[in-house]
């Protein structure tokens, strides 16, 4: 594994110094003395006395570095002589990390470092115990995911604590000095294969950590950043510019506590031995001016940006070990294979993810939030999510494809219908299976019975009894919390082919009768039904002691409405007459068919509102009234550029189908096609043709925003607090 080739150990030793960026004004003056120093030698200046002497102890360094190695052959081999001016500035907007040689901080940074190791001092800057030595793997601008799982996770399993930087040219390890030849014997026996797509522990460490300290992984797609670097030539000129930009910053004017806006807020600066300036930059060009960069200094496109994952460490430990490796292992099993870190501090760690997909963020869009979307009915237990269509296997089951595709798209929550026995246990299962909140939305699910599929009450030997207790089990069993609610059940009398009239009825108040047992809000079906299901409803409802039965949940959805004006009206009042409950109503496509569903649709009041998906099922389509009010991305409830799929870097063939949505930058084709699909690099899966997915809910919300004349982000917000407030 230890390749010369590719990897260089240097051997000057780096001390890691954390500044809060409010206080940075304090450091300014030594790092800028640090940064100059670098530019003055990097002009083939010759050293002054001063810098003799500095030069001086850089070589003792190396030789007792060199010295005190056990005469392990593979580290002879990558260990390289430096000129000591490693040097790393990183700024996000609350810290800035400073890594370069301990005898330049102690030097030009002792003053400010004496004011930090008082006591009684609020600076809040911390110098790392630890000094390290400089790791250095050159790559080729591929598979850098995987390149830092392979360089940190044996080093983090073996309690080594490491700092990982991704530079423009290479990436880079930092190593505590001391355990110099642990680490190196750790990494000549690791043979470094391919990255599972399972978990590994480390992974599961991390994750734990995260969970028991209420850590949350947190994706901006608001900010984008470049990955880039200096021209060979113009890495001096970078550098000066850098230091005429942080002269200006944060002087008196952050010590009195007024903002500093002549400095990007995320920002950071590489300089290696063997290489030109690596950047990390902001890719706004207003915001790039502030560093007043010569365009033609910099390499890469303004189009391959990042963006951020913030994972909030205030209150760990500084030296946590394997933090990068283990959001690196998620990340990859996402199938994201380029990312790059930028620093790691007290105050805050910023991991960087590239995008993967050729789909950008709009800049055409002036709302600084990005929408965020709970699809309270998904019927992710249903065949065709396992590539079942009447009976036919026409595709692989794409259930994970269908939650990530959600997640791209701003679905953050989706609550899996039980719609029987066997689907409710289905739906516990995958609640508990897709759980990585950077990969999918927040899975939940409800238990229960539908009123097309209560005759399964009687299958089981004509015991309804014995079945309700099955049904029971499952709430009892569950351990994770994943049961949000008890439906969907209620009346149909639009498929009494299914089942009966009276044996909906029956079985409608079988299942009230057990979701008293729970503290647990209703998932409601009415369909053509409303007086019979308000009569069922309302004896459990009432909180007299005539009363045998009382929910001790007095909240209910009444889900994919598509009842009249009376009707909604109806349900409505039930709050008037029981003062203790809260009914909401949620819309779909099958809400919204016609233009008297669309007029009653706009009378839902918004303080009741959800939006679904209802899929597999229950699209908007072309024939539907309210399609005429779904618009092409971008916009507000989809801010992504449009890619027509069909003019993509290629003629269009005449005759020939299309194969973009219509609205979204995603193809769609038949179910039989999927499997053969060949997707572009980055591209999402495709919908496929008439399949409803979780990721179509912006279209519900953009037409009930325009039925209602309410702003695009107030009804988003809304629903979605609705929605939580309900299912949390």
């Amino acid at each position: 594994m230890l390749n010369s080739h590719e990897i260089q150990l240097y051997k000057t030793k780096i001390s890691i110094l954390t500044i809060p960026r409010e206080n940075f004004w304090i450091f300014k003056s030594g790092v800028l003395q640090i940064l100059y120093k670098l530019i003055y030698k990097m002009e083939g200046n010759t050293s002054d006395d001063d810098d003799d002497d500095d030069d001086k102890d850089a070589s003792t360094v190396a030789s007792v570095t060199s010295s005190s190695s056990s005469g392990s052959s593979s580290v002879e081999d990558i260990e390289v002589d430096d000129d000591g001016l490693f040097f790393q500035l990183a700024f996000t907007p609350e810290e800035v990390t400073l890594m370069c040689s301990t005898k330049l901080i102690k030097k030009y940074l002792s003053n400010p470092l004496k004011i930090s190791n008082d006591p009684n001092n609020l600076i809040g800057s911390q110098l790392l115990d630890d000094e390290f030595l400089v790791l250095q793997m050159l790559n080729d601008g591929s598979n850098i995911g995987k390149k830092i799982l392979e360089l940190t996770e044996p080093l983090s399993m073996n309690d080594i604590s490491i700092f990982f930087i991704s530079n423009y040219f290479s990436d880079i390890v930092l190593i505590p000095s001391k355990q110099k030849q642990k680490a190196f014997h750790i990494l000549e026996q690791e043979q470094l294969n391919a990255t599972s797509s399972k978990k590994n522990e480390l992974e599961e460490r991390t994750f734990r950590l995260f969970k028991s300290s209420e850590v949350k992984p947190e994706l901006n797609r608001s900010i984008k950043l470049l990955l880039t670097g200096a021209r060979s030539g113009d890495s001096v000129e970078v550098l000066k510019k850098t230091a005429e930009s942080l002269t200006k910053l944060c002087t008196e004017e952050t010590k009195m506590k007024t903002k500093s806006n002549n400095f990007p807020s995320y920002f950071a600066i590489t300089r290696t031995p063997t290489e030109e300036i690596g950047l990390v930059l902001p890719s706004s060009e207003r915001e790039q001016k502030k560093l007043n960069y010569s365009k033609s200094s910099i390499l890469g496109s303004s189009q391959d940006f990042y963006y951020p994952l913030f994972i909030n460490l205030k209150n760990l430990p500084i030296d946590l070990k394997g933090i990068v490796a283990g959001v690196a292992s998620k990340l990859l099993r996402a199938g994201l294979n380029e990312m790059s870190y930028l620093s790691l501090g007290k105050s805050d760690m910023s991991v960087r993810k590239m995008t993967t997909s050729i789909i950008k963020t709009s800049n055409k869009i002036t709302t600084t939030t990005m929408p965020k979307y709970f699809d309270v009915g998904l019927n992710l237990t249903d065949e065709m999510f396992k590539g079942h269509y009447r009976n036919n296997k026409h595709h692989e089951e794409d259930i994970e494809s269908v939650l990530k595709k959600a997640k791209f798209f701003n679905v953050s929550k989706v609550m899996l219908t039980g719609s029987s026995l066997k689907e409710s246990e289905e739906a516990i299962r995958l609640a508990n299976t897709y759980t990585d909140p950077i990969i999918y939305p927040k899975v939940s699910c409800t238990v229960g019975i539908h009123p097309c599929t209560v005759l399964e009450f009687e299958k089981n030997d004509n015991q309804p009894l014995n079945h309700l207790n099955d049904l029971r089990q499952l709430i009892l069993k569950d351990d994770t919390g994943v049961i949000k609610a008890f439906g969907e059940i209620g009346l149909d009398y639009d498929r009494l082919y299914h089942t009966p009239i009276d044996k909906q009825q029956e079985y409608f108040k079988l299942q009230l009768e057990l979701a008293c047992e729970f503290d647990l809000p209703l998932f409601l079906h009415m369909r053509n039904a409303c007086d019979d299901f308000i009569t069922i409803l309302k004896p459990f409802l009432s909180n007299s002691d005539n009363s045998s039965k009382h929910l001790k949940c007095k909240r209910l959805l009444v889900h994919s409405f598509s009842g009249t004006l009376e009707e909604l009206n109806s349900i409505l009042k039930l709050e008037d007459e029981f003062p203790n409950i809260e009914i909401f109503i949620s819309v779909n496509g099958c809400s919204l068919k016609t233009e008297e569903n669309c007029k009653v649709a706009s009378q839902i009041p918004i303080s009741k509102l959800m939006i679904e998906t209802d899929s597999p099922w229950c699209e908007v389509r072309k024939t539907h009234h309210s399609y005429q009010y779904i618009t092409q991305c971008p916009n507000e409830f989809y801010p992504f550029e449009y890619i027509d799929f069909d003019t993509l870097n290629q003629p269009v063939k005449k005759g020939a189908a299309k194969t973009s949505n219509e609205f979204l930058p995603v193809r769609q084709m038949k179910s039989t096609n999927l499997d053969k699909v060949q997707l572009i690099q980055g591209e999402l899966d495709p919908l496929i043709k008439s399949r409803n997915e979780p990721c179509l809910i912006g279209f519900v919300a953009e037409i009930m925003s325009k039925l209602k004349g309410v702003e695009p982000q107030v009804l988003i917000t809304t629903c979605y607090e609705n929605s939580n407030r309900l299912f949390g």
